[in-house]
């Protein structure tokens, strides 16, 4: 760029395509434009020469005061709490409140959930899952990431195991290519990633890449499946604990949600020893022997529970 900007505003395709709905049709000057024929050129990857006129649209629109700020509002308030819309801006005590509200995506160490800090000790974790299409086929509105995370609470460690399960809504053209993603997993500073599978066979470990960054540690590792199957990606590891560590504790554990994501939310297990139970918890759970399930909503979003001796 040859400016400063003010602010910037990352949208993604799922705005565009309410915003046209909220219109019913658009008129892009030679051409019309609804959210069925949006979506179509979506699966079809053919929207790229469409995005930028769809954008000076709405643009143009909202500079002439042409958009009812109480339909734009909903629109914004629906994708925003679904991690569809990010801001960055140069006001730092903006952007401070931007952070504060995980508006700016940015992948950071989360301190205990709040309702957690009169605990006697609270530890507290951070992981992110982001999984990037390297293939340039669009599969949007085809394939679907379901994402379990169980986490193990151990006297010495705390174990914890992502489990991907694919699953394709419908079969993209057939392609004589596999699909190639890059799996980015950042985890807790100091963990000890155990291994990696698909569908079964471990995954080698020599392409992976590891830096450490803002109090997390970050894996980027290629993986391959082939189109149209059902596939699945483990990923397993550890996280030590010191001696001064002693369960029964407080446990605040947050997953920052993949800008952009259309899967569900993450479904998380915690196991824990019969010897404690939680006495607290920030969300509803379901609770079982030994175990308590939660569902993330579809944003950056932490849980806590407080557990005691039984």
């Amino acid at each position: 760029l040859k400016f400063s900007p003010d602010i910037v505003v990352f949208l993604t395709d799922d705005i565009l395509s309410e915003l046209i709905a909220s219109e019913t049709e658009i008129n892009l000057g030679s051409e019309s434009l609804n959210q069925s024929k949006f979506q179509e050129l979506l699966s079809k990857g053919e929207v790229q020469a469409v995005f930028p006129k769809v954008i000076d649209y709405f643009t143009d629109k909202l500079l002439n005061h042409q958009i009812k700020f109480i339909d734009l509002g909903k629109i914004l308030a629906q994708e925003m709490g679904e991690s569809q819309i990010l801001f960055w801006t140069n006001d730092l005590d903006v952007e401070k409140s931007l952070l504060s509200q995980n508006y700016s995506g940015s992948i950071r160490d989360r301190e205990c959930h709040s309702g957690m800090q009169s605990a006697r000790l609270c530890l507290s974790q951070t992981t992110h899952l982001s999984i990037s299409n390297h293939s340039l086929v669009p599969l949007n509105t085809y394939l679907k990431h379901d994402i379990k995370h169980t986490v193990y609470l151990d006297t010495s460690k705390i174990g914890h195991q992502y489990i991907i399960n694919y699953s394709y809504q419908k079969n993209t053209p057939l392609l004589n290519r596999n699909l190639v993603e890059i799996y980015q997993t950042y985890l807790p500073q100091g963990s000890i990633l155990k291994s990696i599978s698909v569908d079964a066979q471990p995954l080698g470990l020599s392409n992976l890449f590891a830096q450490s960054e803002i109090g997390l540690d970050r894996y980027q590792f290629p993986v391959a499946t082939s189109f149209n199957s059902p596939h699945q990606v483990i990923i397993d590891f550890d996280f030590p604990l010191s001696e001064t560590v002693k369960l029964p504790i407080a446990y605040s554990f947050t997953e920052l949600r993949q800008f952009g994501s259309h899967s569900p939310g993450i479904s998380l297990e915690i196991n824990h020893p019969l010897s404690i139970r939680p006495s607290a918890v920030t969300s509803e759970i379901t609770s079982k022997s030994g175990k308590i399930l939660y569902q993330f909503p579809l944003k950056t979003s932490t849980f806590g529970v407080h557990f005691v001796p039984n």
